[in-house]
């Protein structure tokens, strides 16, 4: 099992300030796409606070982290039962 907090940690030292939804895949191992990402956006439920500039979107590193974190914990809480 991987270790969130550790895996949260690596997030935090390796990413850059802002990450751009086209290099979404790159950053999260292929865990989300462009497409997902603008998918919860669409929906609502994607990272807050995102940010624009003309079609770009990007995503802060510390709310992109805390959204992905949450999201890990939430499933494997499930699996955890």
């Amino acid at each position: 099992m991987v270790n969130l907090e550790e895996l949260r940690a690596n997030f935090e030292a390796a990413w850059p300030e802002l990450i751009a939804r086209d290099k979404i895949e790159h950053y999260t191992g292929g865990l989300y796409t462009a497409a997902t990402m603008a998918s919860y956006d669409h929906r609502g439920t994607g990272v807050p606070n995102k940010v624009r500039n003309g079609r770009k979107v990007a995503y802060p590193k510390k709310e992109l982290i805390n959204w992905i974190m949450a999201r890990m914990e939430a499933v494997n809480a499930k699996y955890r039962q």
